[in-house]
C-alpha cells in the first residue's frame, strides 16, 4: 500500500482541488470504490485505490479521450515509482476503460468497480452539484444543464457492473429524478406567467 500514499501526494500536486474532476472527486471515487470492493473479496485494493486516484488525471489536458490520456500519465508516474509490472498493467487497464463515453468496457474486477464508483459520484446531491459546477465553468444555460441530466446522468444506473453499485446508486438516482421533477415544475410554473 506504500504506492497509494505516494500517488495521493502526487495527485494532490498535479490536479486542481475541485469537486468536478479534481482531487476531491478522485478521493470520493476512491472511497466509493473501497465501499463497493468490500463485497468483492478478490479485489486488489492497492490497484483499485491507485486507479481511482489517477483515473481523471488527464481530464485537464485538452483532449478527446481523457481516459486514454489519464492512463498514459498514470503509466509514466507508476513506472517512475517502480510499481511492479503486474499491478501497473491492472491499474492502466482500469483507468483506460473506466469511462463509458469512451466506448470501452472494463476487463477486470478493479476496472468495473472503478467505473461504477465514478458513475455513482455523478449521482445524488453531489452529482447534482457537480453538474452545475461544470455548467457554470462552461457557461451553460440552465436548460442545457437540465438536458445533461436527461442525456447522461439518468442513464448511469443502467450502466453499472456490480450489484453493490446498483444498490448504492438506487437512492442517489431517486434524488436526481426528484430534483428533475421539482425543477421542471418550477420552470413550468414560471412559463405560465406573462
Amino acid at each position: 500500500m506504500k504506492y497509494v500514499e505516494l500517488v495521493r501526494s502526487i495527485v494532490k500536486n498535479l490536479i486542481p482541488n475541485d469537486s468536478m474532476h479534481g482531487y476531491e472527486h478522485a478521493e470520493r471515487v476512491r472511497k466509493l470504490a473501497l465501499l463497493i470492493a468490500k463485497d468483492y473479496p478478490g479485489t486488489d485494493r492497492e490497484v483499485l485505490e491507485i486507479a481511482a486516484l489517477l483515473h481523471d488525471i488527464g481530464k485537464y489536458k485538452l483532449c478527446e479521450d481523457h481516459a486514454k490520456v489519464s492512463a498514459e500519465i498514470a503509466r509514466e508516474i507508476l513506472t517512475h515509482l517502480g510499481m511492479p509490472q503486474e499491478k501497473l498493467v491492472k491499474v492502466i487497464d482500469a483507468i483506460e476503460n473506466h469511462s463509458y463515453s469512451g466506448g470501452r468496457r472494463p476487463k477486470t474486477l478493479e476496472g468495473m468497480i472503478l467505473s461504477d464508483a465514478d458513475k455513482i459520484d455523478a449521482l445524488g446531491a453531489i452529482g447534482v452539484a457537480r453538474v452545475f459546477m461544470v455548467s457554470g465553468h462552461e457557461f451553460r444555460s440552465l436548460r442545457a444543464s437540465i438536458n445533461h441530466f436527461y442525456e447522461k446522468i439518468v442513464k448511469l444506473d443502467k450502466l453499472l457492473f456490480t450489484e453493490t453499485a446498483r444498490r448504492l446508486a438506487k437512492e442517489r438516482m431517486e434524488f436526481v429524478k426528484l430534483f428533475l421533477k421539482r425543477i421542471e415544475e418550477e420552470l413550468k410554473a414560471l412559463e405560465a406567467i406573462d
